[in-house]
């Protein structure tokens, strides 16, 4: 075909009109370059001006025609034949099929016949050009007029833009035609090759060719261009980003402070615990407490020098001890009094809660090791040497500890009984087992057999056992207070040493074996009370008569040389039995020494005594279950009487049952119903540990005061002035049912859980000393948050996992993978806002207390705007980056379309701005909105239950968004505008519609910028980086000049940068 070149210039509507089969890959490839020319930005040089209407003024950008649908008659339509018309330059997409298309073939003849040859840009996506160009698009000729003025004709070969990949060029290539028949997932691959090919170079040479510039001028140009937008985007970035890490800083440098402060006031309130801790006793949880006040202590705090003066005042009040002070306390947690000490004085064994028994470490009061058994431990006994130990429990058996690796054994059998008592023989051969008081059994060690057992009547049971040291026979006291000695050999009764006495005298008999053999037990003959020792070698007798035994124990040394009584409420009488002849006198003036405890009420009469295994030390028990210590008594003489020291913070809750010397004689150990074991020092000594013997029962709203239960005594601590006042004295029947407790700011008022009462609350007022009313049986309020949270709480749970179930069920395991990779940055975003709402949870808690719902409100603003920003700061940086992550880390197969992704960050920016009304309304204490979340809930599954079916996975976001709209957003808000700001409704809608338009205008302009500004394809982490940079500075600055424009974000602005 054979045309004259048209010289004159006319105006045209399209710059290019794109011919192509509607078949794929044609069609993609189209639809693709299509939208590159019309996003190219042509170089300024190149760009037109016109007035004329059919053209674009002031062109930037190119106008391309392409048909969507495929034509059904054999015929061009009108619409086609006019759109060639006005295109100048054709763009036939050619491949091995499009020599078969009739239209296309049509499309090149008329712009052939309209415009001439010179304009057409095949696009070669298959083949060969001989073999994919169309027979219009072959052996074209041009005519044009010389330099002499004479029509010539020349030979035209099109330029085409070569988009085929390796593979498609080579001669093994099967055709698209093939891979599309047979539904092949390699024709989507090739295509994006193709694609790829065309984003990189051939959109250049298609350009080029529209512009009739050269294909290397301009691709130079664009690079130009576009290094000069990267480095213009970069300056503005690095700009946006120092902005906002100075932003960040000063946040983080707020936070920093706001969290010093608090710790601050936390090391304070631990350190005068730990001084609590100090003024009870317990000098080893004193100092624990006051070394883990300061652990987050910092020479930055503004308070430092008090905290470190206090600090070393509690050190030295536990350090330095005087004589008989507490070390430690051993909550055993067990009822069963029984224990044992270690040879070597470092360690103890007890019961201890459930089937455990506990080894104490008695240098520390730390535990060393927990045992467990099949039942409750009842019984303890260690052998002399420490390296077994004997566990009586609650299921009728004894098991064997070796102390060494505590391997436990079962090796003495069942019985049906269990032992409440044991002791080992002094030369570790037998072991004796008391069970219920009423069957003795003894066991031979070694042999690990029963040797004999006594059964005694319930009327006449064994109420005291000793041994002989120096035979290792024993010694049964019973009921009727008959002694009676036994062969440990062969348990034959030897000699009854006291007969039974008459039970109408109401008579206790004591007895008691000294180390070197010499029994010593109580008697009454005439009434007269007296105390007979017994040589069981000689036989030889002697009595200390008119000597009445006040205490449950006599107590002798090791050679029996020295005998201690309690004769009197408040005194202790020693006896010096040296040189004692036969039938001699005891109790005469020159033989007896007075302790006294100077005690002189009775509850403060002496229970029970212990002497040390060095003699040196007598301890001391009250009935008012204090512990007192009578010391250097063993040069103790007539003249010279050892004085009393009584350790007052020593009490024990109950009575106590044992009290004993570890074998060196540092320490006493006392037992008691109370499910303790305290441990006293005998002598000045450096602790460096012990157990608070008070708790904290509440505290006030601002944090500045505590209430303290210690006992039956309650007081409350102020922060502010460092000092504790005694307020009253609990009534022993709160002690014995389940109590909570509440204070006013400046406990002036006191209220606490009565359940005697019914479900109610008595309020006291403290000053006045009097009940000032109790609350009526109907106000579960305790009771009733906890339903209500546990509602808000499993509302929530069902709403987070609603959205997993139904995409699990109706579409597929896989997109719950995907979404729930969603959900994981959105959590790793909240993680950030988390780290400022856990700052500020408890300021606003101690705000809200102290001033006005009009000055909370004010609070709210700033804080919710300035949350808002940042919400949509990384929100608008998400959307932009989301895509690019998703593909580096999990692959492109995984990213979900725009549509899907918008709804999910929707879901985000709720979620993200809710947080702060929250931290409100928890600080508020407004629990009483329990409809809401179930409702939410409710709203949240049917909704996203109905959409599933009919658009899928974004049917089940939108359920999620309708629900956190009509709940988070508007019904909660109005809520806590009411209870918490006594705003109304109108309020609420003035001012959230201010946030929408700002929010909107925010989006909009976000989108309209970033999306128009050239990023760099990302194909790296590094690139990443780089684009998350430029993105998020880019959205930092546009948010915050629009955000500038309010007034209440202005002035909080001004005030977190000047601050």
């Amino acid at each position: 075909m054979v045309e004259v070149e048209n010289k004159t210039k006319r105006k045209y509507k399209y710059d290019a009109f794109i011919s192509y089969r509607h078949i794929e890959p044609d069609l993609t490839i189209a639809k693709i370059l299509h939208e590159m020319i019309e996003k190219f930005n042509i170089p300024k040089h190149l760009r037109t001006v016109s007035n004329d209407e059919n053209s674009i003024n002031d062109k930037h950008i190119f106008r391309v025609f392409r048909d969507r649908e495929e034509l059904s008659t054999k015929d061009l339509s009108t619409m086609i034949e006019e759109a060639i018309a006005n295109s100048k330059n054709l763009i036939v997409i050619c491949s091995k099929r499009t020599s078969l298309s009739p239209w296309c073939r049509k499309e090149v003849q008329l712009f052939k016949k309209i415009h001439g040859v010179n304009n057409i840009i095949p696009v070669l996506i298959e083949g060969e050009p001989d073999e994919a160009f169309i027979d219009e698009l072959k052996n074209l000729k041009v005519t044009f007029i010389n330099s002499e003025n004479v029509e010539e004709e020349k030979n035209i070969e099109l330029l085409a833009a070569d988009i085929r990949s390796d593979e498609v060029k080579s001669p093994s290539f099967k055709g698209y035609e093939i891979l599309e028949y047979s539904k092949d997932p390699k024709l989507n691959e090739l295509t994006k090759k193709s694609l790829d090919i065309l984003k990189k170079s051939e959109i250049y040479r298609i350009v080029a060719s529209m512009l009739n510039v050269s294909y290397g001028d301009l691709k130079l140009r664009h690079q130009e261009r576009y290094l000069k937008r990267i480095i213009y985007t970069s300056v503005a970035a690095s700009i946006a980003m120092l902005i906002f890490v100075v932003s960040v800083t000063t946040l983080y440098l707020k936070s920093v402070v706001s969290e010093r402060k608090a710790n601050e006031q936390s090391s304070l309130m631990t350190l005068n615990m730990a001084n609590e801790a100090n003024l009870q006793g317990d000098r080893i949880l004193g100092v624990l407490i006051a070394q883990e006040a300061m652990k987050n202590v910092s020479p930055k705090m503004e308070k430092y020098n008090k905290l470190k003066a206090q600090y070393e005042n509690i050190l030295n009040n536990s350090l330095i001890t005087l004589p008989f002070s507490n070390q430690f306390i051993l909550a055993t947690e067990s009822e069963t009094e029984a224990f044992g000490i270690s040879s070597d004085s470092k360690w103890l064994i007890s019961s201890g809660s459930f089937n455990n028994a506990i080894i104490w470490n008695l240098e520390n009061g730390e535990i060393r090791k927990t045992l467990t058994f099949e039942a409750p431990v009842v019984s303890i006994a260690l052998s002399p040497d420490s390296k077994k130990s004997y566990v009586g429990t609650a299921n009728n058996k004894i098991f064997e500890v070796n102390m060494e690796n505590y391997e436990i054994k079962n090796i003495f059998g069942d019985a049906n009984l269990p032992a409440v008592a044991m002791r080992v023989s002094k030369n570790n051969k037998y072991l004796i087992a008391l069970r219920n008081f009423l069957i003795l059994d003894i066991f031979d060690i070694q042999s690990q057999k029963k040797l004999y057992s006594f059964t005694f009547p319930i009327d006449n049971m064994i109420t005291g056992f000793a041994e002989n040291p120096q035979t290792n026979n024993f010694f049964i006291l019973r009921k009727d207070n008959s002694i009676t000695e036994y062969d440990i050999n062969t348990g034959e009764a030897l000699i009854v040493h006291a007969l039974a006495t008459n039970s109408e005298k109401n008579f206790l008999r004591k007895m008691t074996v000294s180390d070197n053999g010499i029994l010593f037990y109580s008697d009454i003959q005439d009434n007269t009370e007296s105390i007979v020792m017994k040589n069981l070698q000689s036989g030889q007798i002697n009595h200390a008569t008119n000597v009445r035994i006040f205490s449950s124990n006599i107590v002798v040394n090791k050679d029996a040389s020295l005998l201690y009584v309690n004769s009197l409420n408040n005194f202790i009488t020693r006896f010096d039995l040296s040189n004692l002849k036969p039938d001699e006198e005891i109790n005469v003036p020159k033989r007896a020494t007075y302790l006294d405890t100077k005690r002189i009420q009775y509850n403060e009469s002496i229970e029970t005594f212990a002497l040390s295994p060095d003699e040196n030390t007598l301890a001391v028990v009250l009935k008012n279950m204090t512990v007192g210590a009578f010391s250097g008594i063993k040069n103790m003489t007539t003249n010279y009487s050892s004085e009393f020291i009584l350790n007052e913070k020593s009490t024990h809750k109950a009575p106590i049952e044992i009290i004993r010397f570890t074998p060196d004689s540092k320490k006493i150990i006392t037992s008691a119903d109370d499910y303790t074991i305290r441990v006293m020092d005998t002598e000045s000594t450096i602790g460096d540990s012990q157990l608070l013997d008070g708790k904290i029962v509440a505290s006030s709203r601002d944090k500045n005061s505590i209430l303290i239960l210690s006992g039956e005594k309650i007081s409350k601590y102020n922060f502010d002035t460092n000092k504790e006042e005694f307020i009253a004295l609990l009534d022993p029947k709160f002690l014995k049912i389940f109590q909570e407790f509440a204070i006013t700011n400046n406990v002036s008022l006191v209220a606490l859980s009565d359940s005697t009462n019914g479900a109610s609350a008595s309020v006291f007022d403290v000053k006045q000393d009097k009940k000032i009313y109790t609350t009526k049986e109907r106000d579960k309020s305790i009771f009733i948050n906890i339903g209500r949270l546990f509602w808000h709480k499993l509302a929530t749970l069902v709403v987070f996992n609603t959205d997993l179930i139904l995409i699990s069920k109706f579409i597929s395991l896989e997109a719950v993978g995907i979404y729930a990779s969603y959900l994981m940055i959105s959590q790793m975003v909240a993680s950030i806002f988390n780290i400022f709402i856990n700052v500020l949870r408890p300021k606003v808690g101690k705000f809200i207390a102290k001033h006005t719902k009009e000055e909370v409100f004010f609070l709210w603003k700033k804080l919710n705007i300035l949350f808002l920003f940042f919400s949509l700061v990384a929100i608008m940086s998400i959307y932009f980056l989301i895509d690019d992550f998703i593909k580096l880390w999990l692959g492109e197969k995984f990213i979900f379309s725009k549509l899907t992704t918008i709804l999910i960050l929707i879901n985000f920016f709720i979620y993200f701005s809710r947080m702060i009304t929250d931290i409100f309304k928890d600080g508020d204490g407004f629990f009483e909105d329990t409809n809401l979340p179930i409702l939410e809930a409710t709203i949240n599954f049917l909704v996203s239950l109905i959409l599933v079916n009919l658009i899928g996975i974004n049917g089940v976001i939108i359920g999620t968004i309708v629900s956190n709209i009509l709940i988070i957003c508007i019904a909660r808000p109005i809520l806590v505008f009411k209870r918490c700001f006594n705003k109304g409704t109108n309020k609420y809608i003035k001012l959230y519609r201010q946030y929408l338009f700002f929010i909107m205008v925010t989006i909009l302009i976000s989108c309209l910028i970033i999306n128009n500004i050239p990023i760099f394809i990302v194909k790296t982490w590094l690139d990443f980086i780089l684009k998350a940079a430029v993105v998020g500075g880019i959205n930092f600055v546009l948010i915050l000049i629009i955000f500038l424009k309010n007034s209440d974000f202005r002035k909080n602005y001004k005030l977190l940068v000047l601050e």
